[in-house]
């Protein structure tokens, strides 16, 4: 049986782009650069930025459409079918 992969084809696609923006978040945290949320103000008149911690995996996911529980359910089946085989 050959378990079909997209999400998985797709992170193998962009591991290399990843890796690298991966690696620029994390020195972005290094050097005291924190992300932030731009939110209007109460009133609507202004915005108000609020720190968020990037969670490196879910932003990347999310910028180059990766499904993370996809990608968990194929990695799951392919692990399930490696074990049917012993």
């Amino acid at each position: 049986m050959t378990i079909k992969t997209p999400e998985l084809d797709k992170e193998r696609a962009v591991r290399d782009k990843a890796q690298a923006i991966g690696e620029f978040l994390e020195w972005l945290g290094q050097e005291g650069i924190v992300l932030c949320a731009q939110r209007p103000t109460v009133l609507g008149l202004d915005v108000e930025y609020h720190p968020v911690d990037p969670n490196p995996t879910k932003l990347l996911a999310r910028h180059f459409g990766i499904d993370l529980r996809k990608s968990d359910e194929e990695r799951r089946a392919i692990l399930a079918e490696l074990a049917g085989r012993t």
